[in-house]
């Protein structure tokens, strides 16, 4: 009877799978890379732009990284055939708040206009959101919002003392510009605040 003929060997599909639960995270905060990767001759796992050669891993496994700033992290593997393909990962890190903790006396109105004499407007923001100071007479407070440069303050609320007109002109004036907060800008130890249309309306001394 005529001989069967052997099949062909299959060879084994390569299975690789590499990911990053959160992909976006906070300064510091920490993500973790998870990989799984199999029929395959090697494995690495590195920081894009470093020597893969220092990270080699095995077919299976996690590793928690926490980071400063956005990084993409890569997956080299050698195939059987002595190949390579790569995958990427970019775990994304949010801007700080670097208004967090900080106090301010107002040096000036739009620009060119300074406070009244005897007058001392502060403001001071901090690390959960919360914005207060005094705008001349009386105290206020109410919260804040900060994504990258951008710069959200209010509603506020103040508290009910009377002073001088002039004064309490002022104080509505100021009230008034710091809840039109748009965008800011931290230039020489200033703290400088824009309105939606781009224009100075506030500006700092650090206090």
């Amino acid at each position: 009877p005529p001989t069967a003929t052997p099949e062909p060997t299959a060879t084994a599909q390569p299975v690789m799978q590499f990911s990053a639960n959160p992909t976006t995270v906070e300064a510091g905060q920490c993500t973790t890379l998870a990989w799984n990767v199999q029929n395959v001759q090697a494995v690495w796992v590195y920081p894009q732009g470093a020597n893969y050669a220092d990270y080699p891993v095995t077919g299976q496994g996690v590793q928690v990284h926490c980071i400063d700033t956005t990084t993409t992290y890569e997956m080299r593997v050698q195939l059987s055939d002595g190949s390579t393909q790569t995958q990427q990962v970019t775990v994304t890190v949010n801007p700080g708040n670097p208004l967090a903790g900080t106090g301010w006396s107002l040096n000036s109105f739009e620009p060119g206009r300074v406070p009244l004499p005897n007058t001392t407007i502060t403001l001071a923001f901090d690390d959960s959101g919360a914005v207060s100071g005094n705008s001349g007479c009386n105290s206020y407070s109410g919260n804040y919002t900060v994504n990258g440069t951008s710069l959200s303050i209010g509603p506020l609320i103040s508290t009910q003392m009377a002073c001088e007109p002039d004064v309490m002109d002022q104080e509505q004036l100021y009230l008034s510009a710091l809840q039109g907060a748009a965008s800011f800008d931290l230039p020489g130890g200033q703290l400088v605040i824009f309105d939606a249309g781009g224009q100075e309306i506030l500006r700092y001394n650090g206090g």
